[in-house]
């Protein structure tokens, strides 16, 4: 037998649409994009306990069939609970990068497109929960 495979919509991002653009801002905001050494992208969005059942509609969006997995980790000696969905599709991977959602995000990524979606940052902001003004003070 071999390994089970999983259904997902490759075309979702094809179109900008509110939804579309909405996951790419939170994409950019919590996603990552990681290529291994198959060569496959794996695409991945994760997100704090409080907020699983976010990627319950993440994945509704994707009419993806891959599990939410439990994903714990240890920082400065506290342990963070988090949820992730990941999936593999080389076609979605590279319409994100179009978009500025890149492999090493923090490093690369820019808005290609959609700088002035307001479907966009509502997508960014509730990856990162909050903006600061140009005086440095944080808003939410």
């Amino acid at each position: 037998m071999g390994p089970k495979v999983h259904t997902i919509d490759e075309t979702v991002f094809d179109i900008i649409t509110e939804a579309s653009t909405y996951w790419v801002g939170n994409l950019m905001a919590d996603g990552n994009i990681y290529t291994g050494k198959t060569g496959n992208p794996r695409i991945s969005l994760t997100v704090a306990a409080r907020d699983w059942q976010h990627l319950f509609k993440f994945r509704k969006f994707l009419n993806c069939s891959n599990q939410i997995s439990l994903k714990t980790s240890k920082l400065n000696g506290r342990t963070w609970i988090q949820y992730t969905l990941r999936f593999i599709s080389k076609s979605i991977a590279d319409r994100l990068i179009e978009l500025g959602v890149t492999p090493r995000k923090s490093l690369t990524a820019r808005v290609i497109g959609l700088e002035n979606n307001r479907h966009f940052w509502r997508g960014v902001l509730d990856g990162d929960g909050y903006i600061k003004n140009k005086d440095g003070l944080e808003t939410e």
